[in-house]
């Protein structure tokens, strides 16, 4: 009966704890997916014909022109590249610099990007954006699975609390709790980050060209959506490791009682009390 007691105290806080984990873990889990556009790139009737489709952005991929999707690792050197090659002495274009500037030509795009220092600078900065972006996204990959892990690795734990006696399974309450706060932090860390280092990246590149910016789309609604499932199991995982009030009372009223001074008791207390004549004043002499 005690054993069942102790599994009931709870109900709710162990509900709390086991299906928000494992719905949280699904949800996260989705956004992984390729499939799964974190951003949107509308179409853009400036970019021409050159860009004449939409434009989705994920953790691990960017779709070009042809609606193919370019990991960032890939789009990151080959811009990089082009920015090395850029940097290097061309006599070709050195010699079509001075002759546009002969022939009063308007507009660096007349000699390439080569020659056009602004259209240089861009390139620059966008190997530095997209190898932050590179970077961020794979951090929050790996924030993601590592935390969809500890949301499971929470409900196996939880399994191990039943069937054990009280101080193993507070020990078992600890640990389930700790799970899940790890399982919370991580990919909402992971997700904040990429949402927030996406938005300002891009809006840098507006600064030294035109660039359409990317507006959040379905993974952005999605994963918080599963970080909040996260969040209410860790609640449930603090509270339900919290301990009871009778145990907290019982074990204050016994750390007291310890720190009381002992009082010699029975006829030990009389022996130690000093004889009537040595109290007060001392007794008046005989006449």
């Amino acid at each position: 009966m005690a054993k069942k007691k102790d599994e009931s105290e709870s109900p709710i806080c162990d509900a709390l704890v086991l299906w928000p984990s494992v719905l949280g873990a699904l949800v996260i889990l989705v956004t992984l997916v390729p499939a799964v556009p974190w951003r949107k790139m509308e179409l853009d009737q400036y970019l021409g014909s050159r860009f004449a489709v939409q434009r989705y952005v994920t953790l691990f991929t960017i779709s070009n022109n042809m609606q193919r999707g370019v990991s960032w690792l890939k789009l990151r050197k080959d811009v990089c590249r082009k920015v090395q090659e850029y940097a290097m002495p061309n006599p070709v274009g050195m010699i079509a610099g001075v002759v546009a500037s002969q022939t009063n030509m308007v507009g660096g795009s007349a000699v390439g990007c080569q020659q056009w220092m602004k259209c240089k600078n861009h390139a620059s900065t966008r190997c530095s954006v997209y190898t932050t972006i590179s970077i961020v996204s794979l951090t929050a990959m790996a924030l993601i699975a590592v935390g969809a892990i500890a949301a499971v690795l929470t409900c196996v734990f939880k399994s191990f609390e039943s069937g054990k006696k009280k101080k193993k399974q507070d020990e078992a309450k600890f640990t389930t709790m700790i799970v899940s706060i790890v399982a919370f932090v991580l990919p909402t860390g992971g997700v904040m980050s990429w949402i927030y280092v996406t938005q300002s990246q891009f809006k840098s590149l507006q600064y030294s060209a035109y660039y359409p910016y990317p507006a959040a789309h379905a993974g952005c609604y999605v994963a918080p959506v599963g970080c909040f499932m996260l969040f209410v199991a860790m609640v449930a995982g603090i509270i339900r490791a919290q301990p009871k009030k009778e145990e907290t009372a019982g074990q204050d009223e016994y750390e007291e009682a310890e720190q009381l001074p002992a009082f010699p008791m029975g006829a030990d207390l009389g022996m130690s009390m000093p004889p009537p004549d040595f109290m007060g004043m001392p007794p008046p002499p005989p006449p």
